[in-house]
């Protein structure tokens, strides 16, 4: 086989992480097996060459120059290469279509690596496996400036150093290890207080657990992290500069932020609370459920401790449904994506790229009814912060995505999804309250779509009338109905107004807020 001598040009620094630099490092090990060279193309001198200092480093800047156009930042790095037997691997995001473009004119096969779905490139491969490019449509074809790119897309492609054994039993453990993850350069401001008050809370905790907290090559904040090592023997401080595989494998949460850490928690099967600190770790929520991570906060949630740390409990003592709701994901991550991607760099002949399909194709019925479960819980919150459903609400403001994860792991609500012509047309729902030995049930509905057809409503809220009317031991059902809705149906389905003066009355005082805005209604 031909030699070649891979060139890397790479940004990473502590505002954008050390992501960049340490999925190059790996391609360049992997392509190092195979007898090629790799060289790295940096900005200047840093305390992240600690992770390429295997590699042979060249600088483009001094400390009296600076990046100012991609113009010109490419011909400084034309001026570093010999050009024979060279590829060009670029992962900066700086850099686009325009650096590409000037590479190009010297007859070099350009790489790219990216994040982004919309920046506009000019390369022989494109590599982006954010979770949402599993069905590649999501991509527009037309930010591709060069004919017969190839598209590596999705994350079987995903960049990630995992050798241990995924099929791990973590809810049979007698002590739960909690990982706190910043990556290479985030911020731990905010965590001495989240692990304090977890701590406190930890005292109703029945099982033992350890904590261990991941210090990265240019954390901020980290010296309460010490700290705290040395004031609890359950914390333990790992040193992220080394590999972190079998340390990751073996935890049962992570808490931290959403960078490629995702990839290898999911290969793991690790429950995780992700913050989005920065602007390449946004995921939509359905990519990110896609591969298991179904609680994804943002960087201003770090400020709530007592909330996190609250869920952080939540999460372990719910512990067995949470790892049941990551394992069930719908598309696993394995440890095959470098060697994809090596195999692909060097196959000259273009792969026609398909949309992979995960979705099921069978044929639905008509009507369907189904228990909500955890992996709706996302879908639930977007539903009812819908304006259409806000406006009816006792509380018109959107619910937070934190708020709602502690309530979902502390509500006795049991919800139904209802699928008519296989779209999800709303959520039915009930609550029992016990009072004096009887069993009193609080109903209720809301749209998922800002659009939805009458009949459709009228037709589901019938269902949930029979379900209702089947259930044992309710002595007295409940519906609240905002007076100026004009979807009210109570007449139609046995409800009768309650008098203000009633024992009925006196009853729903005790279970729900009482709003001179609303209607109340009973129904047997």
């Amino acid at each position: 086989m031909k030699k070649f001598t891979f060139c890397f040009r790479v940004d990473s620094n502590e505002k954008i992480g050390i992501g960049h630099i340490k999925r190059c490092v790996r391609i360049a090990q992997k392509l190092r097996e195979n007898g090629h060279q790799s060289i790295f193309f940096t900005d200047r001198k840093s305390n992240l060459d600690f992770f390429i200092k295997n590699f042979k480093i060249f600088y483009l800047y001094d400390k009296n120059s600076k990046f100012i156009s991609q113009k010109n930042d490419a011909k400084k790095f034309l001026k570093k290469i010999e050009n024979n037997n060279i590829i060009v691997v670029l992962d900066d995001y700086r850099l686009d279509f325009n650096w590409e473009q000037e590479v190009s004119k010297n007859k070099i096969k350009v790489i790219v690596l990216d994040d982004s779905q919309t920046k506009k490139h000019f390369c022989d491969i494109y590599i982006n496996y954010k979770p949402s490019l599993v069905d590649q449509t999501k991509i527009k074809s037309n930010i591709f400036k060069k004919k017969d790119t190839r598209l590596l897309l999705g994350p079987k492609y995903a960049i990630i150093d995992c050798k241990q054994n995924d099929q791990v039993k973590r809810p049979t453990k007698n002590v739960y290890k909690i990982c706190f993850y910043m990556g290479g350069g985030g911020d731990f401001k905010f965590f001495n207080n989240i692990i304090l008050r977890f701590i406190n809370l930890s005292a109703q905790f029945k099982k033992k657990f350890e904590l261990n907290i991941v210090r990265g090559i240019a954390n901020k904040n980290f010296e309460k992290m010490i700290l705290l090592s040395k004031k609890y023997k359950f914390i333990k401080i790992i040193d992220g500069r080394k590999n972190l595989d079998k340390k990751i494998s073996s935890m049962d949460l992570l808490v931290g932020s959403a960078g490629n850490i995702v990839y290898e928690t999911s290969y793991y099967n690790i429950p995780s609370i992700f913050f989005e600190i920065s602007k390449n770790q946004n995921n939509d929520l359905q990519s990110m459920e896609n591969i298991g991570h179904y609680f994804v906060l943002n960087k201003l949630d770090l400020k709530k401790y007592i909330k996190i740390a609250n869920l952080i409990y939540l999460i372990l003592i719910n512990y067995k449904r949470v790892f049941k709701l990551v394992k069930n994901k719908r598309v696993s991550i394995d440890n095959n994506g470098l060697d994809r991607i090596v195999k692909n760099i060097f196959f000259n002949k273009k792969t026609k790229n398909h949309r992979d399909n995960i979705f099921s194709n069978k044929k639905k019925e008509y009507f369907i009814s189904k228990r909500v479960k955890d992996n709706e819980i996302n879908d639930y919150l977007d539903s009812r912060n819908l304006m259409i459903n806000r406006k009816v609400s006792f509380s018109q403001k959107k619910i937070s995505r934190l708020d709602h994860y502690i309530w979902w792991f502390n509500t006795k609500r049991v919800s139904y999804s209802i699928i008519i012509n296989k779209k999800k047309i709303m959520y039915l729902y009930d609550e029992t309250f016990k009072i004096n030995s009887k069993n009193y049930s609080l109903q209720g509905w809301f749209s998922t779509q800002n659009k939805f057809g009458i009949k459709e409503v009228l037709l589901a809220l019938n269902w949930h009338k029979e379900y209702m009317s089947k259930k044992k031991n309710i002595d007295l059902s409940f519906g609240v109905i905002k007076k100026d809705n004009v979807i009210n149906f109570s007449k139609y389905l046995g409800w009768i107004p309650i008098n203000e003066n009633s024992n009925e009355f006196q009853i729903l005082k005790k279970i729900n807020q009482i709003n001179k805005e609303y209607n109340y209604y009973t129904r047997n």
